[in-house]
């Protein structure tokens, strides 16, 4: 069942934001999200998030980029344009490394960025909580968490309740709907 509604809370510090995540996880809440101006070591576990699977998308295209680099290369020199420069044999592997390399990491790269932008939802020009009361300060000094209304566990007047009990200010019911 879809739940537009979310709640958010505003904590004093990254310990009380991690304190208030694990009650929560502990509680059987997990659609939870956090918002921090700089990064805290250990809260992806916290929020019981797997590893990013960025890193598999960047390896295959720098596989991609590697194959299609060396075809080419191959083809041209010995199917499109069989010229034998130097006495060098048409197929000329050694030749080739450095184009393949250079292809190889310029496709890494574009599929790092375009997994980057496919795995964050970019671009996203609003977000709901931009809305909530205080989230301005969460590039400053702010430290936020939401919980889904798409949990299983989401009670508006609960969660607000459950937030509160975890030391959570600025508590309020957001709309999530886009």
């Amino acid at each position: 069942m879809s739940n537009s509604l979310g709640a958010i809370a505003r904590f004093v510090g990254p310990d009380e934001l991690m304190t208030a995540i694990g009650r929560l996880r502990g509680m059987g809440f997990t659609e939870l999200e956090a918002y921090s101006p700089f990064p805290i070591h250990g809260i992806d576990k916290a929020l019981g998030r797997s590893r990013s699977k960025l890193a598999w998308v960047v390896l295959a295209g720098g596989l991609l980029g590697a194959g299609l680099g060396y075809f080419v290369q191959w083809y041209l020199s010995v199917v499109e344009y069989p010229i034998i420069v130097g006495g060098k044999p048409l197929d000329s592997r050694e030749a080739w490394v450095p184009i393949t390399f250079e292809i190889t990491i310029l496709f890494s790269a574009f599929a790092a960025i375009g997994g980057m932008f496919a795995f964050n939802k970019l671009p996203r020009l609003h977000h709901p909580v931009f809305d909530a009361p205080e989230f301005a300060s969460a590039t400053n000094d702010g430290f936020f968490l939401t919980v889904s209304g798409n949990d299983a566990k989401f009670d508006p007047q609960s969660t607000l309740r459950f937030l509160l009990d975890s030391g959570g200010h600025d508590v309020t019911i957001l709309d999530l709907e886009d």
